[in-house]
């Protein structure tokens, strides 16, 4: 079993099985109950929730961050990336092996990443946070949503975080203020309590949020605000169901 945002995903079981709609990875059972209990034995010992470890705790950590990123991609697209499918299909594979592939670049960079976040005060404002809180299973979730101030009993933020060099294409800029503001119309239970939208620019160490009337005032000052979800709701749905089949999620008004 692997924990993920909305409870536990079955990881043991054959290859190709189904498992809500789609096929497994073919990840071992073993090698991932291997690394995330290495993994919550070393956060406990080099890592205290809250805190930065040192460069070489956060090294390693980082080295099992990518590994759990391939997990993740299984996850939204049940399948491993071909870069490491064939790494995890190997009997001979260990957690270690896992983590030496990572590249040490990546690693190195990751480090500063932290070091950059907590520098500037972003990963205090972000503590407590949900990550990956999901809106449709397998087709839509986010990257984090910070909890509410409990001193003005305001709702959460949602976050895109982004480790981009530069910021200076609006049309992209924009293509990731609509993708927001589409997970804040799909959580239609108000499960989440999305209140702001915003994004953290990890290589620039930035957070910036909008209020999400303000967001939607900006993206569309000419439409309907609540017209305009419904709209959108619509065409999620038959989206949904044109991939999913009979397994589609329903999305309800």
């Amino acid at each position: 079993m692997f924990l993920q945002s909305r409870g536990w995903l079955d990881l043991d079981a054959e290859p190709g099985a189904a498992i809500g709609g789609r096929s497994t990875t073919g990840t071992r059972p073993d090698l991932v109950a291997d690394l995330t209990g290495r993994l919550a034995t070393y956060l406990a010992a080099h890592t205290p929730p809250g805190r930065v470890g040192t460069r070489g705790a956060e090294a390693v950590l980082a080295r099992a961050c990518v590994v759990l990123t391939d997990l993740e991609s299984a996850y939204r697209s049940g399948r491993l990336p071909d870069a490491t499918a064939a790494r995890w299909a190997d009997p001979a594979t260990t957690v270690d092996t896992l983590l030496a592939a990572v590249p040490d670049g990546q690693v190195a960079e990751l480090v500063e990443l932290t070091a950059r976040a907590d520098s500037v005060g972003a990963l205090a404002r972000l503590q407590g946070g949900t990550p990956g809180p999901v809106f449709v299973e397998h087709w839509a979730d986010g990257d984090l949503l910070t909890p509410p101030d409990p001193a003005s009993n305001s709702g959460t933020t949602l976050l895109d975080v982004k480790t981009v060099a530069s910021v200076r294409d609006p049309h992209r800029v924009g293509r990731w203020l609509w993708q927001l503001l589409a997970y804040a119309w799909l959580d239609t239970g108000d499960r989440h309590r999305i209140r702001t939208a915003g994004l953290y620019l990890a290589r620039h160490g930035v957070l910036i949020t909008w209020s999400l009337p303000g967001l939607i005032a900006a993206l569309m000052p000419d439409r309907d605000p609540d017209d305009a979800a419904v709209r959108f709701r619509d065409i999620a749905g038959q989206l949904l169901a044109a991939e999913a089949g009979d397994l589609a999620a329903t999305i309800p008004r």
